[in-house]
């Protein structure tokens, strides 16, 4: 099945982003992990909600303008985000279902064109850097999903906005550091949910000095879980990390905890 691939401007605008934080991705290459994890001190905001839109558009060929217009109107985050993660969350745009129908439209299955959707952004992502993909097969139909309550969650924000490109209002990983999947879960708010490999992976891409080195705060994709040994049990989460000098996409046991990874969530507007 044919894919879309990135667009014609994309190696020319997004590899000038990546050059500006490779030196650091050489420098910091021994580095001895830390003992107190955090997001790397060149992140330390989500860039501008407008310059995200259209730079996805850009690079996945998007259509920008719903997103610009709805970036205009945006709810304040204290307005629904919980004070005790209001210091960690951000604006951050993401693809839509929209987006994933355009890319595969041969695909009638929601489930397929989530799956290959995560193997393009992967794809995506090491056009610009190096990156390793330890799931590979596993991201099927069969073995690797969106959790329900996520995609019902992202379903409502489409209702609200449309268009290929959806605004989530997230946090990377400090709210829930050091804790395990499945135990971030039962912390969630009542309105926050995990998000998926294809929205983390999104931000990545948008936001490449977010992972910079070892020891920096890496991501647990809450919103996934997939079924690493094919045995018909989901009780692996997909996550995003930092090893010597390239990212790497790979999938963990959901009672994991450690105090290097944290999981990525996004809070539904009240």
């Amino acid at each position: 099945m044919q894919e879309m691939g990135p667009g014609p401007l994309y190696t020319r605008f997004f590899i000038k982003r990546v050059e500006r934080v490779s030196p650091m991705l050489t420098q910091h290459t021994r580095v001895v992990t830390p003992t107190v994890s955090a997001y790397p001190p060149e992140f330390r905001d989500p860039r501008p909600i407008e310059d995200q839109i259209r730079s996805l558009s850009l690079i996945l060929r998007l259509v920008p303008y719903q997103a610009l217009r709805y970036a205009k109107r945006l709810p304040s985050l204290d307005s629904f985000v919980p004070k005790t993660a209001l210091s960690w969350a951000g604006w951050f745009a993401v693809p839509s279902t929209f987006a994933l129908a355009k890319w595969f439209p041969k695909a009638a299955d929601p489930a397929m064109r989530y799956a290959m959707g995560v193997i393009l952004m992967n794809k995506t992502i090491a056009h610009v850097r190096r990156f390793f993909d330890y799931v590979g097969g596993s991201v099927a139909v069969n073995h690797f999903r969106l959790r329900e309550d996520t995609a019902d969650a992202l379903a409502k924000l489409e209702k609200q906005q449309a268009g290929d490109i959806l605004l989530i209002a997230a946090q990377l990983g400090m709210y829930h550091k050091g804790r395990s999947v499945r135990q971030s879960r039962l912390n969630f708010a009542g309105n926050e949910f995990g998000l998926g490999s294809l929205g983390v992976g999104s931000i990545i891409l948008n936001h490449p000095e977010c992972m910079t080195r070892p020891g920096d705060l890496d991501m647990d994709c809450a919103g996934d879980e997939c079924d690493r040994n094919e045995e018909g049990q989901f009780l692996h989460a997909p996550f995003f990390d930092f090893r010597e000098s390239h990212v790497q996409f790979s999938s963990e046991d959901l009672d994991r905890a450690l105090e290097d990874y944290g999981s990525v969530t996004f809070f539904f507007p009240c």
